[in-house]
């Protein structure tokens, strides 16, 4: 029997522990950041880059790739007091002249 045996499923070497306040304190920073620039809604699944810089969760379907059927320009399917978040997402793209990367969303 080895003296020294790695546990089965051994967790990856964090330099910052989860659970510490250095990371606290970034998550708060980025929490802080993107939320004022973005709309972040903080999910974990970040794609801003992708999508124009606009946090696609902002949705009130909550569909990260791609628009309902029900959406127009103006007016979002589910709250007609707001724009559709992936025609805002898209704007945004042409304008930036960055439609190549919606692509990547649903290739």
């Amino acid at each position: 029997m080895p003296v020294f045996s790695p546990r089965r499923y051994q967790p990856p070497y964090y330099p910052v522990h989860r659970d510490g306040a250095a990371m606290r304190a970034f998550t708060a920073m980025e929490r802080t950041i993107k939320g004022a620039l973005f709309g972040c809604r903080m999910c974990g699944n970040c794609i801003l880059q992708e999508t124009a810089f606009v946090c696609p969760m902002t949705c009130p379907m909550g569909l990260r790739n791609g628009l309902c059927g029900g959406a127009s320009p103006e007016h979002c399917a589910v709250d007609p007091s707001r724009p559709c978040t992936w025609y805002t997402i898209y704007a945004r793209a042409e304008k930036m002249g960055r439609l190549d990367k919606l692509l990547e969303i649903n290739a």
